[in-house]
């Protein structure tokens, strides 16, 4: 059997070609897998600030508020017991599942002396849920919860009434008359 210089050629260049295109399949695939990779550590970390903020502004704080009378009632059983820190703040963090739901959840600071006022508070807000956290939104979120005595949420409430409202006179400019 004779064999021609151009059979010789086809064959090795198929022959390079195959490997050239092993290589460069086998790159990709692993590429593949360092962009997943990459995109599942995205899900573990703030992709945009203004996206975080806003979640945490427009669905947490909107799911605490619509719970805050079950969350007074831990306030107003702590008042019970006449403690000597009547007003503070419990800070918390909480780790939510993709479908919003409250996977765990940690005490972090509490103004009071008792753990009771927390540990109910906790109770309460490990129950709810939220709407699910946007791609790439760290699903571990700190919040914290001011309790104060009605006296002094209406003299804040007075104290950002009268900062924000208008001057009864308005500036005039020099060059108006």
């Amino acid at each position: 059997m004779k064999v021609d210089v151009k059979t010789i050629i086809i064959v090795i260049l198929i022959g390079i070609i195959g490997v050239i295109s092993g290589f460069m399949l086998g790159n990709r695939k692993s590429g593949d897998n360092n962009s997943v990779a990459a995109a599942a550590a995205a899900n573990n970390s703030v992709a945009d600030p203004k996206v975080a903020k806003d979640y945490k502004r427009n669905e947490i704080m909107k799911v605490i508020r619509e719970n805050a009378k079950e969350i007074q009632k831990c306030y107003l059983d702590h008042l019970k017991n006449n403690p000597p820190v009547k007003e503070g703040i419990v800070r918390f963090i909480m780790n939510l599942r993709e479908d919003g739901s409250v996977e765990s959840s940690k005490i972090t600071k509490s103004d009071f002396e008792s753990e009771e006022i927390g540990s109910c508070s906790l109770s309460i807000v490990n129950k709810l849920y939220f709407s699910p956290p946007p791609l790439g939104i760290n699903r571990t979120i700190g919040h914290e919860l001011a309790f104060k005595s009605e006296e002094t949420a209406r003299m804040e409430a007075e104290e950002a009434r009268k900062k924000n409202a208008l001057p009864k006179v308005l500036p005039v400019s020099p060059n108006q008359k």
